[in-house]
């Protein structure tokens, strides 16, 4: 409020002091007003306001950052708080339950997103607003005060060893394909991880490297042989960096996109109907572990995750596939 009492009064003095008065001014306000507290009469200056939204908004993303979240999650983070923000058209600490809800139901029906991104938007508010409670700048949470989003989860199928071997098929005469499509489904990694990776964290001898999951926690993967090969191959020589470079000069590393298409053509070179990416070769990655009888508490484990739970949807998959199995074996 200092400052903003600090620009009115120098803005109203600039129509008729000059540069060198207005300076003197703005020294001694700087230097007095922090002794005393500054209420507005009436109604919130629009100035105030906007103040309040930088430092909500802020404020927030700077613990999120200083929480090891990603710059894949923090971009989330922005984009869809700036979205609420705008939609709102208002301070964030004088949102209602209805705004929540209204906001929701906007971006369901006249954005068109579905009901898990609807209930992931609703999450991200969530934490926005935990944030802002724990902090003192709203008194109560008002998306607690709304219904969670129901919808229906549904499991994502794993690679069959069919599709896994055309895409091995697809890499042949691609070196650097081969080495990624390897990496990805012998380790589990995010493609953050993925593109974090420095091959001076290889072991090659114990075929293993140590990565920096979500919020910066360190962890170790293993490779198979046949990843080793490749990657070993592909370095030719090199000993630290990224692991994946650019094709054309000056090599540079290559982005999450870069890795994206890679996997995509690999997955159209495979003749593919469904479109082959990272996640998909983490998923497969969990579901083949447990079809090979690795605990669950393992699996979480080499996968990074925080909660039990996350993983156990890859056992449902693993069960589904099982199912299939049984069914075509016992008529």
């Amino acid at each position: 409020m200092q400052r903003i009492l600090e620009r009115e009064l120098l803005g109203e003095l600039s129509k008729k002091l000059g540069t060198e008065a207005l300076f003197e001014i703005s020294r001694v306000l700087s230097r007095v007003l922090p002794m005393y507290e500054v209420e507005r009469m009436g109604q919130p200056h629009p100035g105030e306001e906007q103040e309040d939204i930088y430092r909500h908004y802020h404020g927030y993303m700077q613990a999120k950052r200083a929480a090891g979240r990603s710059e894949t999650t923090m971009g989330q983070y922005d984009y869809q708080i700036k979205e609420f923000v705008e939609y709102i058209n208002k301070c964030p600490s004088g949102a209602t339950p209805e705004d929540i809800n209204n906001f929701l139901d906007y971006i369901e029906d006249r954005r068109g997103l579905s009901k898990h991104s609807k209930a992931l938007r609703r999450t991200i508010l969530s934490s926005f607003y935990t944030w802002l409670q724990t902090n003192g700048y709203v008194r109560l949470n008002p998306v607690r005060q709304t219904e969670p989003v129901k919808y229906k989860s549904t499991v994502r199928e794993a690679l069959t060893r069919e599709e896994l071997g055309r895409c091995r098929d697809a890499c042949r005469s691609d070196l650097r394909m081969a080495a990624m499509l390897e990496l990805f489904f012998s380790t589990g990694c995010r493609r953050a991880e993925i593109l974090d990776m420095d091959l001076r964290d290889i072991n090659w001898s114990g075929r293993y490297i140590r990565v920096l999951g979500k919020e910066n926690k360190e962890r170790f993967v293993f490779f198979s042989e046949r990843a080793g090969r490749f990657l070993w191959e592909y370095m030719d020589g090199r000993s630290e960096g990224a692991v994946f470079l650019a094709k054309r000069r000056p090599h540079k590393p290559i982005g999450k996109q870069a890795i994206a298409d890679e996997l995509a053509r690999i997955g159209r070179q495979a003749g593919m109907v469904r479109k082959l990416h990272p996640h998909l070769l983490r998923h497969t990655f969990a579901v083949t572990m447990i079809e090979h009888n690795v605990s669950i508490n393992d699996v979480s484990v080499l996968m990074g995750h925080a909660d039990l739970k996350t993983t156990a949807i890859y056992a449902k998959s693993s069960l589904a596939r099982l199912r299939e199995e049984h069914a075509r074996a016992i008529d």
